[in-house]
């Protein structure tokens, strides 16, 4: 009987949950955020609550997305984005909040690296994540990021004479960081009121100058100002760039993508 109960007690040991079998619980609001996640925890499969191409600044989550997050190990969010959101009030359970005020800072690298150190702590506070791992991940992720920084600029150097135009001011931050000029944004706040016909006209003028600017589409947002403009200017150069990705891409990855972009400009 003794040894049927220890035969038992180790079969059941086998099946239990491991470190990286529990990182399956952690839970994110945007999709950048399980990238992030990924970097730290590579075999992680985080869930993330929006789906899709949503509205990462509004967004009612639904009776089955709340139970799930309740039932998580960590709740990941960046309130900067997600603040307005329907249903993140009420959780009474563990989160970090890593970007309370900015906005869209994961296209950042440096912000990312700034970040990590922090998901690195509240991960191995549910014990997501041994401290000897954390030590060599977020080495590992700081060399990745070091590389993403050096090809952000490379791409973006060519712009700082015309700068760019976009709709929604998703990539402020990074032209900015890059020293490309903001020569104007379309929407005056996320998802905003949109462009006044003065501001149009002024746009319209840039485009038609010595040093165009380069006109900026978010694939996860309507465009409808950048496409009029692109539309009475023909030659104006057009990039789509993607802000958010999907659930489980590689931050990384997604950035190269963005780049790819960069450099394959062509006028429409």
């Amino acid at each position: 009987m003794n040894r049927l109960l220890l035969i038992s007690v180790l079969a059941l040991m086998a099946l239990a949950p491991s470190t990286k079998a529990a990182a399956a619980t952690v839970m994110v609001t945007l999709p950048p955020l399980a990238g992030m996640v990924q970097l730290l925890l590579p075999d992680a499969q985080p869930r993330c609550l929006l789906a899709g191409n949503g509205d990462p600044h509004h967004l009612v989550l639904s009776p089955r997305k709340i139970a799930q997050m309740r039932r998580a190990s960590l709740l990941v969010r960046s309130s900067g984005d997600d603040g307005g959101w329907s249903g993140l009030r009420g959780f009474g359970g563990r989160v970090v909040d890593l970007w309370p005020r900015a906005h869209h800072p994961w296209l950042l690298p440096s912000d990312l690296l700034a970040a990590l150190p922090r998901l690195a702590k509240a991960l191995m506070a549910q014990r997501l994540l041994s401290e000897r791992e954390a030590a060599q991940r977020l080495a590992a992720a700081r060399e990745r990021l070091q590389r993403l920084d050096r090809a952000w600029r490379q791409a973006l150097r060519p712009l700082r004479e015309g700068g760019v135009i976009m709709q929604h001011p998703a990539w402020r931050r990074l032209f900015a960081h890059y020293r490309v000029p903001v020569r104007a944004v379309l929407e005056r706040g996320h998802h905003g009121d949109g462009a006044s016909p003065r501001q149009l006209e002024a746009a319209l003028a840039l485009l038609r100058g010595a040093h165009p600017p380069l006109l900026v589409v978010e694939q996860s947002h309507a465009n409808r100002m950048i496409d009029w403009l692109s539309q009475r200017v023909p030659q104006a150069g057009v990039v789509a760039l993607d802000a958010l990705g999907r659930c489980g891409v590689a931050l990384d990855s997604l950035q190269q993508r963005n780049l790819r972009q960069l450099r394959q400009l062509r006028a429409p």
